[in-house]
């Protein structure tokens, strides 16, 4: 019974320590989610109100939009219709900087 709790204690500590690994930042601007899976369906650009490239540190590049009821959703950066929403994304924002 010892040994077995001692080995559950050490589990949860290594579970505890890669949790922090994997979620801690690797920026300001870089997402630390990665994409596996792309949508298949387009994504009206009126629901997208922001994005992000998925880091270097991912197997698949891709882009991750963020929807106005903040879901996110991975998509290919290949794709017309995601670099669309993207030119309209930074056209929205480039407006909203300008003095």
């Amino acid at each position: 019974m010892k040994v077995s709790g001692a080995v559950l204690y050490l589990v949860l500590i290594i579970a505890a320590l890669c949790c922090q690994v994997h979620a801690s930042p690797y920026g300001p601007t870089t997402p630390t989610t990665c994409c596996f899976e792309f949508t298949s369906k387009k994504i009206p650009s009126k629901f997208v109100v922001s994005y992000g490239i998925t880091g270097s540190r991912c197997s698949k590049e891709g882009v991750i939009f963020v929807t106005r009821r903040n879901f996110e959703i991975c998509a290919d950066p290949n794709e017309q219709w995601v670099q669309n929403i993207i030119n309209d994304l930074d056209m929205k924002n480039a407006k909203t900087q300008s003095p």
